[in-house]
């Protein structure tokens, strides 16, 4: 099964930001999306929000690994579609508010 996958606004100003920071990322990302075509979701899903995963991504050409590296939250409802939610360095949240997850959701939703 193919899957499309969707980014919110929040997740494409939080991308803009980690790419201005992280340029070499760019090719990164781009392979990460097309992976998630192919299978989705990945990652550990959120007790607290049956719908949504967190995945753990490294910055390989910066030599940060998964622990350190960055967060993609993303809603997965069981249809062909995976919603990009939000993306953040682990060095600058060590978790999203359960009001930023519910406000990214209503992204979509509104």
């Amino acid at each position: 099964m193919t899957f499309t996958v969707k980014l919110s606004p929040t997740f494409k100003r939080q991308a803009k930001d980690i790419l201005s920071r992280y340029p070499a990322f760019k090719q990164e990302l781009v392979d990460y999306l097309k992976s998630l075509e192919q299978s989705a979701p990945r990652g550990d899903q959120i007790q607290r929000h049956k719908m949504l995963w967190k995945d753990r991504l490294g910055l390989k050409a910066y030599k940060i690994g998964k622990r350190g590296g960055l967060r993609v939250i993303m809603y997965f409802d069981g249809s062909e579609n995976v919603f990009l939610l939000m993306i953040y360095c682990k060095r600058d949240i060590a978790q999203p508010t359960d009001k930023e997850i519910r406000d990214a959701v209503a992204e979509l939703h509104g």
